[in-house]
């Protein structure tokens, strides 16, 4: 499995594993601007893992949910959300919520949602770190 690094966090490549095995991650891949930030770069692969998802979806479709997915962490996330179980349960829900509301296949949304958290817990921390 390849990372995708960013110039924001150098040290999160390994927690963010890249979906390229698709050929919609392909594509996404080889477009050289492809206009993301690195936060939602971090989503659409966490979205992407899947397959299937990702030709359901289609690029277009997963890269409007990661765009959105940075604004639903950022409007949820607290100072150190990812260590509480409160904050972390309503994370989860706020992401869920997003997910089925922009269509996301509602049979891997359970994976979707636990792998997009994770994500959300590493760039947090890398933050939280960057910022000490």
């Amino acid at each position: 499995m390849k990372s995708r690094r960013c110039g924001r966090w150098p040290g999160s490549s390994a927690v963010r594993p890249t979906a390229f095995a698709s050929g919609r991650g392909k594509a996404l891949r080889d477009q050289p601007d492809d206009g993301l930030t690195p936060e939602e770069a971090a989503f659409y692969d966490a979205l992407a893992k899947n397959e299937t998802a990702a030709q359901i979806m289609g690029n277009k479709e997963l890269l409007v949910i990661a765009a959105e997915l940075v604004k639903v962490v950022r409007a949820n996330a607290t100072v150190d959300w990812w260590r509480l179980d409160n904050p972390r349960k309503s994370m989860r829900v706020a992401v869920k919520r997003l997910l089925r509301k922009l269509g996301y296949p509602p049979d891997l949304e359970a994976d979707a949602v636990k792998r997009v958290v994770q994500q959300a817990e590493a760039l947090a921390q890398e933050m939280s770190a960057r910022a000490a």
